[in-house]
């Protein structure tokens, strides 16, 4: 597999949402949510982990919206 090909694994969700990941980890989003597991229990909050796992599907659900929005229309008569 070379640098950006998709995986025969990961459905298109899947690989935009990694794609995302990359964007959300290395920002400064590390720093909003409490990554000890105890903060989280106590506080009744996802993990850090899971809170990016959550917006880089969210991402990815919303870049599925917009593609299918332009292929529709691109796909009308004129």
């Amino acid at each position: 597999m070379t640098n950006q090909q998709q995986p025969e694994f990961l459905s298109l969700r899947d690989y935009f949402a990694a794609q995302a990941m990359t964007a959300i980890i290395p920002s400064d989003y590390l720093n909003h949510f409490p990554s000890d597991p105890a903060i989280s229990k106590e506080h009744h909050v996802q993990s850090t982990e899971e809170n990016i796992a959550i917006d880089a599907y969210r991402i990815a659900d919303a870049m599925l919206l917009i593609s299918s929005r332009t292929l529709k229309t691109s796909k009308k008569p004129s």
